[in-house]
């Protein structure tokens, strides 16, 4: 018994080491997306911090709710996109299974 509790400690060690590397690495990627018309740019990190807004000249023309519409498209694509992003790293890793843990 204390020889599994030996190994899945090491295992957690292992893991916590994968979980720091991913998270740097995630840290680095840059994520960028626009609305349909490409009136706002929106760039995220794979840890999902802002990284920038770009907004085209058009954009200063529209009315309130094409501004409101725009933003929320860019941002949602750019956060879905990061999201992906960070599920596909997570599961290269090897995700939670390694650690024998049932469902995980």
């Amino acid at each position: 018994m204390l020889g599994d509790m030996g190994k899945m400690m090491k295992q957690l060690g292992e893991m916590k080491s994968q979980m720091a590397a991913m998270e740097k690495e995630l840290k680095n990627i840059v994520i960028t997306q626009s609305d349909k018309n490409n009136l706002v740019t929106v760039s995220l990190s794979g840890k999902l911090d802002l990284k920038g807004i770009s907004l085209s000249d058009e954009f200063i023309n529209c009315d309130k709710t094409k501004m409101e519409k725009a933003l929320t498209n860019a941002i949602d694509s750019a956060l879905r996109d990061a999201q992906n992003v960070a599920a596909k790293k997570l599961k290269e890793s090897g995700g939670l299974g390694k650690l024998g843990i049932p469902g995980m």
